[in-house]
């Protein structure tokens, strides 16, 4: 649901307008598409009919008779069962029996261990997946097959360790490529914030990084071709270019460092639930690749595991944990603005245009960024001079706020306006060490 934007964080260069997110979740856009279901009954009990073709749409009934029997009447399906039948009978005398008319629009598959008597005559539920929260395999194991790529790679995200746990899938079957952005936006409601693609295909793929990039969100992304890191770029887009991109190693990376989001370091990342490194890739390779600003998954020294955590940034260098950092802060400095606004109305009172209420939301924008430091994500104070010009004393960051008379001085129609542009925050961020060179010497005797 739209809100106008009272509370407005600016970072760097640009203005993003911001809403909650959980940080350790990925979305899934899928292109497979799924197939329609019908129900009867609960456990072992219950019986599934799906349709064998993707996106296959059919009326069936199940009525009972001395016998089995099936037709097609019109565009429904008629499966006629003795009232005596268990499930496992039904399905057995479908697969031996039914015409190929059917068996071609449908299978039936048992809900529980299929010795239940079939007992329901009408369909309970009919159901298309679009978007769906998906904790476990089971919740999609009637849409996709083993082999689908949707299923392969929720089950490395639910098989990583650590894992989120959970994610969320979104169907975008026959959705053209202009018209994604139209399709994710609704579902934008923060419960993701790392986005994911079955699709390794350059336009699927330029459709999602067109959308993350004018968003505060990331996409991670697959391709065997290092020339595609010279097409799809931008500040939220990371790629892994990988031999056996069908694997998806990028989500399996995504899913082992969520989890950790905002502390944890992408580079070095090893052992990636159901993958192997480049087995094809030579020295070569992985030096263009690094230099076009992608990842790759290697092996070292026995070790498995990805080399880079490399934004595909247009220039200068940036890192997922530099970007997801500035994302965390921002976030959370929108969200926590807002609480104290919408605080302060809840106990009938108001934040007053006063240097008081000024300094409320400088104490706020302060505690975000010493928790930012507790993170790591802003270094910590290492000499005398350093804690002189911090806030807080402990981390290298500084706030300063103009004061209610410096205001009515410079911008006096704020004032009319109620709106407070006077607060200004910098730190220096921590980074990280990512590569070592040392040198030895060595004597004929000591110094």
């Amino acid at each position: 649901m739209s809100a106008i934007k009272d509370v407005i964080i600016n970072i760097i260069d640009g203005v993003i307008n911001a809403t909650g997110v959980n940080f350790g979740v990925p979305l899934l856009i899928g292109y497979t598409g799924s197939r329609s279901i019908v129900k009867w009954g609960a456990g072992s009990s219950g019986i599934i009919a799906k349709s064998v073709a993707r996106n296959q749409t059919f009326q069936l009934n199940v009525s009972y008779a001395a016998s089995y029997s099936y037709a097609i009447v019109g565009g429904v399906i008629e499966i006629e069962a003795p009232n005596t039948a268990r499930v496992r009978d039904l399905i057995a005398d479908f697969v031996a029996n039914a015409p190929p008319s059917i068996t071609n629009l449908i299978s039936l598959e048992a809900t529980g261990t299929g010795s239940g008597i079939v007992q329901t005559l009408s369909t309970t539920t009919s159901a298309y997946l679009e978007y769906q929260r998906v904790e476990s395999l089971t919740q999609i194991q009637y849409y996709y097959d083993t082999t689908d790529p949707e299923w392969k790679i929720i089950a490395n995200i639910l098989g990583s360790s650590p894992s989120p746990n959970v994610s969320y899938l979104l169907n975008t079957y026959n959705v053209t490529p202009a018209n994604l952005a139209n399709t994710i936006l609704p579902r934008d409601n923060g419960d993701w914030f790392a986005v994911l693609t079955t699709s390794t295909d350059e336009d699927d793929q330029q459709a999602i990084a067109d959308y993350v990039n004018n968003t505060d969100r990331i996409a991670l992304f697959v391709s065997s071709d290092a020339n595609r890191l010279d097409n799809v770029k931008g500040d939220h887009i990371a790629y892994i270019i990988h031999d056996a991109p069908a694997d998806h190693p990028e989500a399996s990376w995504a899913a082992k460092c969520l989890p950790s989001v905002p502390t944890v370091g992408w580079k070095f990342q090893s052992r990636l639930q159901g993958q192997t490194p480049n087995l094809t890739a030579s020295l070569s390779d992985l030096l263009t690749v690094r230099n076009k600003k992608g990842n790759s998954y290697v092996r070292a020294n026995g070790v498995d595991y990805v080399d880079g955590a490399q934004i595909n940034t247009m220039s200068g260098n940036l890192y997922l944990d530099n970007v997801i950092g500035r994302l965390w802060i921002k976030l959370n400095l929108q969200i926590d603005i807002q609480n104290l606004l919408l605080r302060a109305a809840a106990e009938g009172a108001k934040i007053p245009y006063t240097d008081q209420g000024i300094n409320q939301i400088v104490s706020v924008v302060s505690n975000r960024l010493t928790a930012a430091g507790q993170l790591g994500l802003i270094a910590p104070v290492e000499t005398q001079q350093q804690a002189k010009v911090s806030s807080d004393g402990q981390y290298r960051f500084k706030v300063t706020a103009l004061s209610r008379a410096q205001v009515e001085v410079m911008y006096p129609a704020d004032i009319t306006n109620r709106v407070y542009k006077g607060i200004k925050f910098a730190y220096v961020e921590s980074g990280a060490i990512e590569r070592a060179e040392v040198t030895g010497v060595i004597l004929l005797s000591e110094v």
